[in-house]
């Protein structure tokens, strides 16, 4: 019996060996059912300081100092039928020059607690957008008690391209996994999200409600592991926010690529956005 188990041993130990030089075990993603369903529900127009009244106005900024002076709800988030977030926007980009504006939107708890940020990143959209172009939306993504800045960035794009957001996610052990949210047509609300770990797999679908006054998505998330991942979800949830406005950022970008072309366009970037920008290594010193 003693021996059994020592070839035993030996052989799991060989196995063992294996997966390791194998590099880590590729999750199987995607999924046949929806598991998790979540509404962002974004309003015509903002709820303003004006309707929620000054002292519901101080409030919110005591609760979360992410709820700055500047901030509007524009929608909520629902899930099972339960409201569970707001959408809030920075109302100050809508009084700056055309060129000079900066989509931020932040997300909410039910409560008014801060959970994460998703801001335009005009340096990459800038840089992207003239060397494609095209029009080549970037974004940021900052989360609450998450150590990376996730970026999105447009990657395809145009006449008869349907387009095509990247991000990369990385895990606790460190992994780090692609996702593409690619739009069913064209400039489409309606977009579907896969890995690279497993390109042919629905992770998830953002259905676009396209007779919705102010703009309402659907996040069907099939994958059990990535819907009961807060981060993951949060990201879907601040880039669907962001789709409203993607038609207003597309005639900005169209408008700067313009005189970029007759070299007259120099961009000045937010002191937000460079604090984003800057060298993190530079700070530890």
């Amino acid at each position: 019996m003693a021996k059994k188990s020592s070839v035993t041993e030996t052989e799991e130990k060989k196995q063992e060996k294996e997966r390791k030089s194998e590099g880590p075990l590729i999750p199987k993603r995607g999924g046949k059912k929806v598991v998790r369903d979540v509404i962002v529900d974004m309003w015509k127009t903002g709820l303003h300081r004006e309707e929620i009244g000054i002292k519901k106005q101080e409030e919110y900024r005591a609760k979360s100092r992410q709820f700055t002076a500047d901030m509007d709800l524009i929608g909520e988030i629902k899930e099972e039928k339960k409201q569970i977030g707001h959408i809030g926007i920075r109302e100050s980009i809508w009084k700056v020059p055309l060129l000079e504006r900066r989509l931020v939107l932040k997300l909410f708890s039910d409560k008014l607690n801060w959970q994460g940020t998703i801001e335009e990143r005009l340096s990459q959209e800038y840089q992207m957008s003239f060397g494609g172009r095209h029009n080549f939306p970037c974004f940021s993504v900052i989360l609450d008690d998450y150590d990376y800045v996730i970026n999105i960035d447009k990657v395809r794009g145009g006449w008869l391209h349907p387009e095509w957001f990247i991000f990369s996610f990385i895990h606790k052990d460190a992994t780090i996994e692609q996702f593409v949210i690619k739009a069913k047509l064209g400039l489409g609300d309606d977009f579907r999200v896969v890995s690279t770990y497993n390109p042919k797999a629905t992770i998830a679908i953002l259905d676009g409600k396209k007779f919705d006054i102010g703009g309402q998505w659907d996040i069907k998330i099939y994958d059990p592991e990535l819907a009961k991942n807060r981060f993951f979800v949060r990201t879907l949830i601040l880039f669907a926010a962001t789709i409203r406005y993607h038609k207003t950022l597309y005639k900005k970008v169209k408008k700067i690529l313009s005189l970029m072309n007759k070299g007259k366009f120099i961009g000045k970037l937010p002191p937000e956005e460079l604090d984003l920008l800057k060298n993190p290594r530079l700070r530890r010193r």
